[in-house]
C-alpha cells in the first residue's frame, strides 16, 4: 500500500515536472532541456514519501484511519524471565526495540549476558514477535555461561505489554517464558 501511494504521488509530481519542463522548453532563446531530470525526480520523490512513511507516517492515524496495521513496539521495556535453568531462576531484563514500518530489531539485556535480534518478524495474525537472537555473556557470568543462538516468541495483547517464551540452541537447551512492560 505505502509503496502504491508513493508511486502515485512520486507519477503526479513527475506530471507537475514535465509540465514545467514543457513550458521552459517552449520560451525563446531556450535550450531543449532533457527529461533525464524527471528520472531522477521520479526517484528522489519516490524515496522521500517511502522514508517519510517507513519512519514517520506508518504509525500515524487520521481520522480514525491508520495508515498501516502494524503495531509499534518501539521503546524501552522491563521485566522476567523465568527459566527452566536451575530448576526455575528468575531474572529480571530489560528489552529496547527499535522499529521503523519495515524493520525491527530488539536487544535484550540481564546483569549477566546481552542478547541481539539476528532475524525479526511481526505476525499480524497470530498478534506475535518473533526473533531469533544470538546471546554473548558478559565478564560476570557464570563460567557455563557461553555464546549462543535462540529463538523468542513474544505475544502482544495491548500496546503495554508482551508475554511469550524462548528456548535456546541445543547444547544449553534452556528454555522459559518471558514477561514484559513497556516503561516508555
Amino acid at each position: 500500500m505505502v509503496g502504491v501511494a508513493s508511486f502515485a504521488v512520486t507519477l503526479l509530481l513527475l506530471k507537475i515536472f514535465n509540465v514545467i519542463v514543457d513550458c521552459i522548453n517552449s520560451l525563446p532563446y531556450v535550450s531543449y532541456i532533457p527529461y533525464i531530470p524527471q528520472i531522477a525526480t521520479f526517484g528522489f520523490v519516490y524515496l522521500f514519501f517511502f522514508k517519510l512513511f517507513d519512519r514517520r507516517l506508518w504509525k500515524k492515524s487520521l481520522f480514525g484511519f491508520s495508515f498501516s496495521q502494524i503495531p509499534n513496539l518501539a521503546g524501552s521495556w522491563k521485566g522476567h524471565i523465568k527459566s527452566n535453568y536451575n530448576e526455575g531462576t528468575k531474572t529480571d531484563i530489560t528489552v529496547d526495540i527499535e522499529q521503523t514500518w519495515s524493520s525491527i530489531s530488539i536487544i535484550l539485556k540481564t546483569a549477566t549476558s546481552k542478547s541481539e535480534s539476528e532475524v525479526a518478524s511481526i505476525s499480524l495474525s497470530k498478534s506475535r514477535l518473533v526473533y531469533q537472537y544470538f546471546n554473548e555473556p558478559s565478564s560476570n557470568s557464570a563460567k557455563s555461561m557461553h555464546k549462543h543462538y535462540g529463538f523468542t516468541f513474544l505475544d502482544f495483547e495491548n500496546d503495554n505489554s508482551l508475554k511469550g517464551s524462548y528456548f535456546t540452541c541445543r547444547d544449553r537447551q534452556n528454555n522459559g517464558d518471558i514477561y514484559l512492560r513497556r516503561i516508555n
